[in-house]
Order: C-alpha cells, then structure tokens, then sequence
C-alpha cells in the first residue's frame, strides 16, 4: 500500500476510536515522529508540515504528547527503552512509576522499592492483530506481540495488567 492508501485505511479505523473515545491523552510514539524525520531528511522547511493532530484530525478533546502525568504516575510510548526490561529502566530513569507500551511483546508489572518510596514500572502490551497488513514486517519475529492493557488505580498507588485471549 502507498502511504496514502495506508493513512485512508487509518482514518476508517481512527473514526471508530473517536466516538468510543470522546476524551483521550494519546502518549505519541517513535513511528508518529516519521513525517518529520522524512520532512527533514529532504530539507523541507517546517512551514510546509502540518502538525500531528491535524494530520489525524483529531477531535478537540483530543490531546496528543510525547507523555503525561497524573497521579505522579508517568504515562509515555516509551521510545527510548528496549528489551524485556524496558519498563524497569524507564521508571528509573524517570524515579517514578511509569507506565510505557513501545515494546509490543511484553506485557508485565514489576514494583521497585526502596528505604524511600515504592513506585511500579508497567508495560501494557498492546491491542495490534498481528495478521493485519501493517504488523506484517514483524510475521518471523520470534516474539509475537503480547495483547493485552494496563490498569492504574487508588490514585496512582497500585497498577496490573490483564492480557487479552490470543
């Protein structure tokens, strides 16, 4: 598909989300970044880009950045951190609990405590099908995408994680 193909076939699929979802913080990730990266790459000037929301046409209650807090918890892709442990090492280096998606076969929750403070590291999998077009590029990937999401409650104290049927 040419990418005007792939972004007609999102904004079917965005629709939907935008009447399930009427208000959203969306934590933007490594792959929303491409327009620019290919815009700077050929040296064209910033003028001549359209932001993100409005590439996607999100709605006005819709809010889009790179990561958010609520409740001390920090929400974010997680671009940045890789491998099995990639939470972990996003907690820490934010020294707080965080909860990241970027790495697609991990689904886990891990809590880190020390003489000061106990915060939690979670990553929540994520929702892809695999059998779609465009999860195609990771089909002989030893590790599939773990599907599932992440669930932070009493105020940002306690988080889990509950995977979904394959």
């Amino acid at each position: 598909m040419s990418p005007a193909d792939e972004m007609a076939e999102a904004d079917k699929h965005l629709k939907r989300w935008f009447e399930a979802f009427p208000q959203v913080y969306l934590c933007r990730g490594n792959h929303d970044r491409l327009p620019e990266r290919n815009a700077l790459l050929h040296g064209l000037p910033d003028r001549m880009m359209k932001s993100f929301r409005e590439i996607w046409n999100f709605p006005l209650d819709w809010q889009d950045d790179f990561s958010w807090e609520f409740y001390g918890v920090r929400f974010m892709h997680g671009t940045g951190f890789s491998g099995r442990y990639a939470h972990i090492k996003a907690s820490e280096a934010n020294r707080q609990s965080t909860v990241i998606g970027h790495i697609h076969s991990v689904l886990a929750t891990d809590y880190l405590v020390s003489e000061k403070d106990r915060i939690f590291a979670m990553n929540c999998g994520c929702g892809i099908d695999r059998k779609t077009y465009a999860f195609n590029y990771g089909r002989d990937f030893p590790k599939k995408p773990a599907l599932g999401c992440g669930v932070v409650t009493d105020k940002g104290n306690y988080c889990q994680v509950f995977a979904m049927p394959l």
